[in-house]
């Protein structure tokens, strides 16, 4: 969850909901992810795990 409020779930991509729990976006990434977690100094980066990688995107 990150400080808007919206929930990132890896299931074969990244998925996207609002607080509501509508589905908002999707991230597609190279590989499944494994684990996600929001970070960076202002907290506006989720970095996704992959079997082989480790990718990041700006929130």
């Amino acid at each position: 969850v990150d400080g808007d409020g919206r929930v990132f779930v890896a299931d074969g991509q990244v998925f996207v909901y609002a607080r509501d729990g509508r589905e908002i976006g999707r991230i597609d990434v190279p590989e499944r992810p494994l684990q996600l977690i929001v970070g960076g100094a202002d907290k506006r980066t989720l970095f996704i795990l992959a079997h082989h990688a480790l990718y990041s995107v700006r929130l």
